[in-house]
């Protein structure tokens, strides 16, 4: 993602979504990774949505990570994502179930989703790519007008070793950071736009890492 203002199209050859697949998660540290989002996830859904007869979107839903956590917890799921061939293979893939359903979708142009016909959405790691608050914006009214009550989402805190970080290699190089890092505030502002409001955050790796998992609610 070179220029956020013209993005292409992540994965638009089936080849490379098998080759992504086989690869990520699967040094030693990156396995941690998915087993603490994985473990962050379930966590919050029990806490906040429940288990049992759900229904809940993955977007981006890319290979299907969660796919296999979301159908442990009794969830219907809703897969969808950018790229076309990503959601071809959730589409065929042997976790997906008979009451599942995959589509492309944007959420920045809106959601083809019946207003408020799921228990949750799940947005993970989408919203460090989203360089503008008009964007996280419209993803979040997007998720709010398709769920009844609970929005789970993930961003980049730029309160964390990780920001400054990379802050202090952009600034050496000259470049600017690749991925968004915002303030709490700042998300707290886009969320309220969208009428949602923050009930819980649960960092990654509490001040080092940037990534954080938030529920918020529907005002």
């Amino acid at each position: 993602m070179s220029n956020p203002d013209q993005e292409e199209t992540p994965f638009s050859d089936p080849k490379r979504v098998v080759g992504y697949k086989s690869k990520r998660y699967t040094s030693t540290m990156q396995k941690r990774v998915d087993r603490r989002e994985q473990d962050t996830l379930r966590n919050l859904l029990k806490d906040y949505v429940g288990e049992g007869d759900k229904k809940a979107l993955d977007l981006p839903c890319g290979y299907g990570r969660f796919l296999p956590l979301l159908h442990g917890l009794g969830y219907a799921v809703t897969s969808m994502d950018i790229s076309a061939p990503m959601v071809d293979y959730v589409r065929n893939c042997e976790d997906f179930g008979p009451h599942d359903h995959a589509e492309v979708g944007d959420v920045r142009e809106g959601l083809n989703l019946a207003e408020g016909s799921l228990d949750v959405t799940c947005c993970i790691r989408l919203f460090q790519h989203l360089h503008y608050p008009e964007w996280r914006q419209q993803a979040l009214r997007a998720f709010a007008k398709a769920s009844s009550r609970w929005v789970m989402v993930t961003f980049y805190d730029r309160r964390s070793v990780h920001y400054w970080t990379k802050w202090l290699v952009g600034t050496l190089r000259g470049k600017p950071m690749r991925v968004q890092m915002i303030s709490r505030a700042q998300f707290e502002a886009d969320a309220a736009a969208a009428g949602l409001r923050v009930v819980e955050y649960r960092p990654w790796l509490p001040g080092i890492h940037a990534q954080t998992f938030t529920m918020l609610e529907k005002i």
